[in-house]
């Protein structure tokens, strides 16, 4: 995939949405979306990472400026697919895809990113093909980061609604564009 801006994790212009989000979900994926419709200008609350009636209100006007039918609200498959597309960014299908075709290739690169639980970690890891692009890996290394820290993030605060919490979900995009970044860098010879 082309289209990887690496700048444009501020805004919400990096999202990885492997989920529909509507009322009453909650967590890193809906602070991006959020972030991403405040600097929009469809939605004029701070992000909490919880998806409330403002948060549905402003997704129906994003839906609506962007020809997007029905415009319910929810940020549902066809929604996320032209979010993605506006952006630059593959799907989650086109991730798992990738994936998928790095299965039958000898060597691989994987990525680990882990999020720890009271019951031990939670690892995310996304292979590709050795040969893959600098862009493929910055793409699955952000979208495997976003996931964990955003489960850390809501095991450390289980109470969506107090700034920590908002805190934590503020950080993941510069701190997963960072750690991508650190880990994908090639190496000096």
């Amino acid at each position: 995939m082309s289209g990887w801006e690496g700048e444009e994790a501020a805004g919400g212009r990096a999202c990885y949405f492997h989920r529909d989000l509507k009322r009453s979900s909650y967590g890193g994926d809906v602070s991006c979306l959020q972030e991403y419709l405040r600097s929009e200008g469809f939605l004029y609350e701070e992000p909490s990472g919880y998806f409330g009636t403002a948060t549905e209100e402003a997704v129906i006007k994003w839906q609506t400026t962007n020809s997007l039918v029905p415009a319910r609200g929810i940020l549902g498959y066809s929604s996320r697919v032209a979010y993605a597309r506006k952006h630059g960014l593959p799907t989650t299908e086109q991730l798992r895809a990738m994936e998928k075709a790095a299965e039958g290739c000898e060597v691989r690169r994987c990525i680990e990113v882990d999020s720890h639980k009271k019951n031990g970690m939670e690892l995310w890891e996304r292979c590709l093909a050795e040969d893959a692009s600098f862009s493929d890996r910055m793409h699955l290394c952000s979208e495997a980061c976003q996931m964990a820290v955003s489960e850390a993030c809501d095991k450390a605060f289980p109470t969506s609604q107090n700034s920590d919490y908002k805190k934590c979900l503020s950080l993941i995009p510069r701190n997963c564009l960072d750690a991508c970044r650190n880990i994908l860098k090639p190496k000096d010879k």
